[in-house]
């Protein structure tokens, strides 16, 4: 028969006064740097709906965007914006709220994003000058304010507006106008009249060459290339042209005019290619540069040359001496130079692999380099493109793991902060390395990057699902103490398994604490409260006498609880879970009190036979109780008035689809 579904939650409705509760908690028209920072304080809570990014609209605000490319995991410099966002997650909605706020920036504060894409990456020589920037034009508070709330975007400059405005001006032959087409970032015009003017024999200052080829390499996306964030969220906040065949060319032409190409200029030259996945380019650039000497080169085109001739699969050896040449350059090789070196595969062997990483670290650990979680991350990269089992490879990770352990991480290194995801990734699948992972990330000083981490929501629960899995009582009750958001993290889900690890360890001492800490103001944990009703009804038998007790007391506060469930099939089995506990407890005074409040509150619900067994049994044992004699009887009388009804009515239907012409349609 349908059964309309219970509407009466509606009557408990209490309508709110929305105007009045905007105008108490709505923000007060401050300046908008402080009402991000307040926002992002909680001070001011924004709707649900807006969650804004702290990096793109702060940095926006503050003049101080930068641009980075990953191209490979060690040719990035500045890994704070490192991370791969899902549609679905937080993350990813307050990283495209706060873009579409930084795009309304720039389109109303241009002088602000006028800079090259990375200023702490490039020397000042390839900046631009402020003086040749465009007019301020101040932002009003309201405006901004106004737009970082309601999302909406405002008309923006356009290529075609800046042509127009250029089009005024009139451009020669001359190396005025040529410093007119670099301040206004039009890399294609700037290089074909510096080449004009090289043929003509017009001498051009070294300061303006520099400006042209930092331009050529570091071109930044224009105005109508970052409106195309929201048709690709994945790209950053600046992105490179995924065309730039032109430039590069005129790059080359550029470099074909200098004699005596500079450090700098090689650098950038390199970088280029490297950074546009153009390796091969970037290593015959190495060789082929006019008065190559090691000597011009500085440690960042040795490391983009390293980096290059790693993803063409060149011979390690290549590399080793590579490290060579930069001693002899007068250089010490830094950080990322070795990371490149332990990226090299010089052989399959697991044995002769570790002890290359082994001699590799030890040269860092004597020229003071400080060993950081990406070197560890290469190593790992490393392992996983060898020709191996899963069982040697598991061993190689726990090596890995095994030199990490008992090493100081700097938790203020960006790097450490925004590999630690990486690595536990890596060894998700390895039980063993993941044990080793949480003891190295909850020892001494290394636990801060675990609290950096943006995701220490999914390491922490990782880790505390695969020790219910393997540990025993005392390693998953440590483990549990060691969790700051303990209640955050055990949700319905992870409650079951550790109610599964208790079962599985045979220990029913743990079950009322756990009931204490994780189910007692948690109603509605339905899956959690039967998995641990039925770990008690079978566990109750191995524990002691205060253990029953407990027990018993947290089965009679189920049984009185039972009206906060919603479904009546819940409410069912708890009822039947909560008294055959009680009763298997061996507590006659509350196993009769629970019978009786069953007659009195719940006697439409149908007592199960083992139920009815249990109580039996505590009957037999204690026959001088006659509270307990009287509620057993009761529920007796209970059960066979309920019995007679259940099969009369079996008999009546069984009558009426006799008579009924369509009762063979009943069941396929």
């Amino acid at each position: 028969m349908f059964r309309p579904k219970n509407i009466s939650f509606l009557r408990n409705v209490k309508k709110r006064d929305d105007l009045n509760f905007y105008a108490t908690q709505a923000p007060k028209y401050l300046s908008a740097k402080e009402v991000i920072e307040k926002q992002l304080r909680a001070e001011i809570q924004p709707p649900k709906a807006k969650k804004w990014s702290k990096t793109a609209v702060l940095e926006a605000l503050n003049e101080n965007v930068k641009f980075c490319v990953r191209p490979h995991y060690m040719a990035l410099q500045s890994p704070q914006y490192w991370g791969n966002y899902e549609k679905n997650s937080s993350k990813y909605i307050a990283r495209m709220n706060g873009i579409k706020a930084a795009n309304y920036v720039i389109s109303n504060q241009r002088e602000i994003f006028e800079h090259d894409w990375d200023a702490d990456n490039i020397d000042p020589w390839l900046r631009i000058n402020p003086d040749e920037q465009f007019p301020d034009d101040p932002l009003q508070e309201e405006e901004i304010i106004k737009c970082l709330e309601e999302g909406n975007e405002t008309e923006s400059y356009s290529d075609e507006d800046v042509a127009e405005e250029d089009s005024t001006i009139k451009l020669d032959n001359s190396l005025e106008s040529l410093k007119i087409l670099l301040s206004n970032k039009k890399p294609e015009p700037a290089a074909e009249m510096f080449l004009s003017l090289k043929d003509d024999g017009v001498e051009i200052p070294d300061a303006v060459t520099n400006q042209l080829i930092g331009l050529l390499a570091f071109y930044r996306a224009s105005l109508n290339e970052v409106k195309q964030l929201e048709k690709y969220p994945n790209q950053s906040l600046y992105s490179w042209r995924m065309n730039r065949k032109q430039e590069v060319n005129l790059l080359h032409k550029v470099m074909g005019t200098i004699p005596s190409p500079t450090p700098e200029q090689l650098t950038a030259c390199i970088r280029c290619h490297v950074l546009n996945y153009d390796f091969a380019t970037a290593c015959e650039t190495y060789r082929k540069i006019p008065n190559q000497d090691s000597t011009q080169f500085n440690l960042e085109s040795f490391n983009s040359v390293m980096l290059a001739r790693l993803m063409l699969n060149i011979n390690y050896s290549n590399c080793l001496g590579l490290l060579k040449e930069i001693r002899d350059a007068g250089y010490l090789p830094n950080r990322e130079s070795f990371v490149n070196i332990l990226t090299c595969r010089p052989t399959n062997s697991p044995e002769v692999l570790i002890n290359f990483w082994a001699k590799v670290i030890n040269e860092m650990d004597y020229l003071g380099i400080d060993v950081g979680l990406d070197a560890y991350v290469a190593m790992m990269n490393t392992a996983d493109g060898l020709r191996i089992t899963n069982k040697q490879k598991y061993q190689v990770q726990r090596a890995i793991l095994e030199h990490m352990k008992g090493r100081w991480l700097d938790p203020d290194d960006p790097m450490n902060v925004a590999f630690v995801d990486k690595i536990h990734w890596k060894i998700a699948e390895n039980p063993g390395c993941t044990a080793l992972f949480w003891e190295i990330f909850t020892s001494g000083q290394n636990h801060k990057l675990l609290e950096r981490s943006t995701k220490n929501y999914q390491i922490t629960l990782g880790m505390l699902l695969s020790c219910f899995k393997t540990e025993g009582m005392e390693k998953v009750w440590s483990t549990l103490q060691q969790l700051v958001p303990m209640k955050l993290i055990m949700n319905d889900k992870t409650t079951a398994l550790l109610i599964k690890a208790i079962f599985r360890n045979k220990r029913p001492e743990y079950l009322p604490v756990t009931y204490a800490m994780y189910l007692d103001k948690r109603m509605g944990m339905y899956s959690a409260r039967s998995a641990w009703l039925d770990a008690a009804n079978q566990l109750v038998d191995l524990a002691d006498k205060d253990t029953k007790t407990q027990l018993a007391i947290v089965g009679t506060e189920i049984h009185f609880r039972l009206k906060e469930c919603k479904s009546r099939i819940e409410r069912l089995h708890l009822l039947n879970a909560s008294l055959k506990l009680v009763a298997n407890s061996g507590t006659v005074a509350q196993t009769a009190g629970l019978i009786e409040t069953y007659l009195d509150k719940y006697s439409e619900y149908r007592i199960h036979e083992d139920t009815r067994a249990v109580c039996k049994n505590l009957l037999e044992k204690h026959p001088q109780s006659t509270a307990l004699q009287k509620a057993v009887t009761d529920l007796e009388e209970k059960w066979k008035v309920g019995n007679e009804s259940l099969q009369r009515n079996k008999r009546a239907l069984s009558s009426d689809s006799s008579t009924d012409p369509y009762a063979d349609d009943w069941w396929p």
